[in-house]
């Protein structure tokens, strides 16, 4: 990572934030493992990140939710939205970063990997272009074992479709319809990263109703009703320092605009 030699922080998010709530000793172990987390392309396994900062720092940061642990990987969100956001990101990536980036956030594909089934062009090609969820063309050469995981994953896309009332599925159509209509937006689908984050953000303990009342709050926030809402996206929603500022302040009332209520 030789031009990411930096990364944004905003005081008010830290004065603001959660990491507040915790120690002065653990702040401190925070910043350096924030620093660590950076140096390491953002990919620190949660044993790793134990070892750095010691464990008792460590479940206290995980307990406030500073941070997040995810396929025995830490995330810190701040810094992965700054590193997603990176020019060339996938270009800065060492070998190892890649490898450890496929393990971090794609355990399926880097399993396959380390067990030969396919290569690391293949796995980082899989990740890249979702291609177990889309059908590839006619002509490009993909491993018959790929084609299965593609198989079997449009099919758990598929159930988790129809399972509307399942905790970690939202019924995207009505969500993107609520959203349109919210913000007068014209949207038409979900991007599959923005959908994973929305998971992300149920699975961390987030509900589908904090989702519907971070919306309903920002429509009345009269800093993005000035800027018509021109910042607010579906991937903006799926942000837990979003969902954590917004979410509690909605009244608790039933959904207008035409939404039945549900995700």
């Amino acid at each position: 990572m030789e031009k990411l030699v930096w990364f944004k922080f905003s005081p008010r998010d830290w004065v603001m934030g959660k990491i507040q709530r915790c120690p002065e000793v653990t702040q401190a172990r925070f910043i350096r493992l924030c620093c660590l987390y950076w140096n390491k392309e953002c990919c620190i396994s949660l044993e790793d990140a134990e070892i750095e900062i010691d464990k008792e720092h460590l479940d206290i940061l995980i307990s406030k939710k500073v941070i997040l642990v995810e396929n025995d990987f830490i995330k810190i969100n701040f810094l992965d939205e700054n590193f997603e956001k990176s020019e060339g990101k996938t270009n800065k990536l060492s070998t190892s970063g890649k490898i450890g980036n496929l393990k971090k956030h794609k355990p399926e594909l880097y399993k396959r990997f380390e067990n030969k089934k396919i290569t690391l062009e293949e796995a980082l090609e899989l990740q890249k272009n979702k291609v177990a969820t889309l059908s590839p063309p006619d002509n490009y050469p993909i491993a018959t074992q790929s084609q299965i995981v593609a198989e079997k994953r449009r099919e758990e896309e598929s159930r988790e479709d129809k399972n509307i009332n399942s905790v970690n599925t939202i019924n995207w159509d009505g969500l993107l319809n609520f959203f349109n209509e919210t913000f007068s937006k014209n949207a038409r689908v979900f991007e599959t990263a923005t959908k994973n984050k929305y998971k992300a953000r149920l699975r961390s303990g987030y509900t589908k109703e904090d989702i519907i009342n971070a919306m309903k709050t920002v429509k009345n926030n009269k800093h993005h009703l000035e800027n018509n809402y021109q910042y607010c996206t579906l991937e903006f929603f799926s942000r837990s320092a979003t969902l954590e500022k917004y979410s509690t302040k909605s009244e608790k009332k039933a959904v207008t605009n035409n939404y039945n209520g549900t995700l």
